[in-house]
């Protein structure tokens, strides 16, 4: 994490904030404003401007009738209980800056006077926005951070679309645990002395350090050894002492939680100092995956993450695939009168 589609994630928020969740001011008029903050600049451009795509088809079904969608909001033009009004969307690229990201929300609500706020990918970002948005009293819709933290926060003006980090990371060491049992398709059980040993290395935002903690925390219930935990700055350029860090110790397993520039620069530094775990998972922040055969040093390896794609099946045939995990030969971009349904979000798993 697929997690939450990007396109559905922008569709779900955008009614969400427009529909259900405006002052009361906001009913009567005749355009609902929405600050959308994203990294659009640095190591998470690719990301952010996917999620501004998503974003912008979602605007351009819900400002305009398109009936041959089976689609709730794609049968009006604008929002129905609102007299039509149409949604406006301001974008604003945080850089992954926190201090930035609380600053442009901000401006958003005072300058630009929307009626909510929505983003912002980077959960140290969404933290420092969200905190705005409560001092404001301006609804923010999460619609891509996973920090765990964020919904703890007790913020009345705050909502996520997403489930957390503790759910990731527990489908992580249930994957271990079927594969000791004999129950993921296609493959043989494993001895569990085979997968015992853990090794990860996170990046030391507000996402990556809770999922080290989780990966600790899991790893001690389901008696495997951690024997070395990481933290590293995402905007790294050099990852070699901490790919040799993680080899000297031999794991069964290396657990990664990177975003798209620094996953990339990871998975080239292991090759060069050619690492061979016998599993390679990576928690992706805004696509969920699910474990599959790939290429490795390790002929047995399996990876989850950003090198991953479809599910493992009985004959797996391994396909060049991109940092996001979808292949290259058949990925193609949605657009909204072309599908004949909506997207489907995975299932909502509250609390968060």
């Amino acid at each position: 994490m697929k997690r939450v589609p990007a396109i559905a994630l922008a569709l779900s928020c955008l009614m969400l904030v427009a529909a259900l969740m405006l002052p009361p001011a906001a009913v009567a008029a005749e355009e609902i404003k929405i600050g959308v903050l994203f990294p659009l600049t640095g190591g998470a451009a690719s990301a952010g401007r996917e999620l501004r795509a998503g974003a912008e088809l979602a605007l351009e079904i819900a400002n305009t009738a398109m009936p041959d969608l089976d689609m709730t909001m794609a049968r009006n033009a604008g929002i129905k209980s609102m007299g039509g009004a149409k949604i406006t969307l301001i974008f604003k690229d945080h850089e992954g800056n926190p201090t930035l990201g609380a600053d442009l929300a901000k401006k958003l609500i005072l300058d630009d006077k929307v009626h909510g706020l929505m983003g912002a990918y980077h959960s140290s970002v969404t933290k420092a926005v969200s905190a705005v948005a409560e001092q404001y009293g301006v609804p923010l819709i999460n619609d891509s951070s996973t920090s765990p933290e964020l919904t703890r926060l007790g913020y009345k003006w705050f909502w996520r679309t997403t489930p957390h980090d503790e759910y990731f990371t527990r489908d992580l060491f249930e994957f271990l645990k079927g594969l000791t049992e004999g129950k993921v398709k296609g493959v043989a059980a494993v001895p569990k002395k085979d997968i015992a040993t853990l090794a990860s290395a996170c990046e030391k935002t507000e996402w990556g350090s809770a999922v080290s903690e989780l990966i600790e925390k899991y790893g001690k219930e389901g008696g495997f050894d951690v024997k070395r935990s990481i933290l590293y700055a995402a905007k790294s350029t050099d990852l070699s002492s901490e790919v040799r860090s993680l080899n000297a110790v031999k794991p069964d397993a290396m657990l990664f939680a990177s975003y798209g520039a620094d996953s990339i620069l990871m998975m080239k530094t292991l090759k060069e100092q050619k690492a061979a775990p016998k599993i390679l998972w990576g928690h992706p922040p805004t696509s969920r995956r699910r474990p599959t055969r790939s290429r490795s040093p390790a002929a047995s390896s399996w990876c989850r993450g950003p090198a991953s794609g479809s599910p493992p099946r009985e004959k797996t045939r391994v396909r060049t695939r991109s940092a996001r995990g979808s292949s290259a030969s058949t990925r193609r971009r949605p657009t909204a009168r072309s599908s004949s349904r909506s997207p489907t979000p995975s299932t909502w798993r509250r609390p968060t």
